[in-house]
Order: C-alpha cells, then structure tokens, then sequence
C-alpha cells in the first residue's frame, strides 16, 4: 500500500499545457501502470515559478495514487520563452508523426510573431527564422501551409473525426487537404470556371453570328452589337 505524501500543490496553466499533444487512451493507461509499478516517478516534472511545464499526466498520476514526484525549477525570461522551451521539447523527446509536427511548428511560429512584434524585427529576419524553423522540425514548408489551411482557413469543413485520424496518424494531411480543397476551391480554380463559361457562350454567340445573314428580322445594327458583345467577352479571357 503507497503512502499519501504530501506536495505543494503545483499550477496548471492551461495555455501551457494545449502546447503538447495529450496521450492516447493507450499511453495514459501505460504510463500510470509504469508509475504505479515503480511507486515513484523517475524523473522530475518541470516548472517555472511553480508552473508545470513538463509531466501533467505524470502530476495527476502521482497526485492519484499518492505518489512522491520531485521537481526541477527552471529559468526564463518571459512566458514565451517557456512556451519556446515546451514546444523545442516535444519535438526532442516525443515520435511525433508528419500532422503533429507541423502543428508544432505552426505554434512556434504564433510565438515568433509576437516576439518579432515586441522587438520589431524586420521582415526578412522574420521570414528566414519561420524558414529554419520547418527545416529544423524536420517538415516541408508545403506541409506546414497545408496543415496551416486545414486547421484555420478550413477550419469549419474538417470533421472532428478526421483532426482526430491526423492527430492519430490514421489519414495523411494529402488526403484530407484534397478533399478540402475540391469542396472549396481557389480563386484560381474560379477563374478558370468562369473563363470556361465566357468561352463556352462566346463559340455560343459565334455560331448564332453565323446564321444570322439567313435571319430576315436582324438588322445590321443588332448584328453589329452582338460583335460587340462577343468581342468584350473576349477580352475577359484574354
């Protein structure tokens, strides 16, 4: 029977812990049986000024079971060094699959902006660290884009089921994108739609033009405002 030792009580800050992707069912049952097994954790949890920044799942587990944890404090400037520290963390100790890490980055780089804010730095600075940043994540500036699109620009055509597949590493982010985008296609692929149309009732009217010499009722003047329909249609393709 495991002895109830009492710890200050550490805080949660909730910004802080939505930065790391929570466990599956699976590897919270595994990692509480791992810790129970043991009676006592391994390794301490992180904080800052009594913030936990690394080990909610081991916290609560040794809170439950009335577990001893120790604790190790570190250092930072400011919050969002911390929330660098996290992110930077997450990306060395967990096997994040394509989806998670993209997220991850596209978090760090929320991060970057405001401290390129606060320190005004210039846009070309601002552009070559977001650059290093998937370089150093180990993803392509194209996946970060489209899991960008799928999280914010589309946010309210993706279904919870298949966030959850992506986050599982059940369904590629090719696959869900595409389907996206063919609902909701860009304003390039609009363009293209209409100017199909334009064309299609420009060879219209030019056929219709053809048989109007055999029209007893269609005077020059209708014919000539006709060409010039046809003309300016012309021009919105061009």
């Amino acid at each position: 029977m495991t002895t109830q030792i009492e710890k200050p009580e550490l805080q949660i800050d909730e910004e802080f812990k939505n930065l790391i992707q929570p466990l599956s069912e699976k590897e919270y049952m595994a990692l509480d049986e791992s810790i129970s097994d043991q009676g006592k954790l391994l390794s301490p949890i992180i904080t800052w000024n009594g913030v936990i920044i690394d080990g909610h799942n081991r916290y609560e587990i040794c809170k439950e079971h009335g577990i001893d944890y120790e604790t190790k404090e570190l250092e930072f400037e400011d919050r969002n060094a911390a929330k660098e520290w996290i992110i930077k963390n997450q990306f060395a100790r967990r096997n994040l699959n394509l989806f998670l890490r993209c997220e991850l980055v596209i978090k760090q780089r929320a991060i970057f902006v405001e401290k390129a804010k606060l320190k005004k730095q210039n846009s070309a600075e601002n552009c070559d660290t977001r650059s290093l940043m998937a370089d150093d994540a180990g993803v392509s500036h194209d996946s970060v884009s489209r899991v960008e699109a799928i999280l914010n620009n589309f946010s309210d055509k993706v279904s919870d089921k298949d966030l959850k597949k992506l986050r599982d590493g059940e369904i590629s982010i090719n696959a869900v994108y595409s389907k996206i985008k063919d609902k909701n296609p860009s304003n390039d692929d609009k363009s293209i739609v209409v100017a199909k149309l334009i064309d299609s009732l420009v060879n219209g009217c030019n056929k219709k033009l053809q048989q109007l010499p055999q029209e007893e009722n269609i005077s020059e003047e209708d014919k000539a405002k006709i060409t010039t329909i046809i003309e300016e249609l012309q021009k919105l393709v061009a």
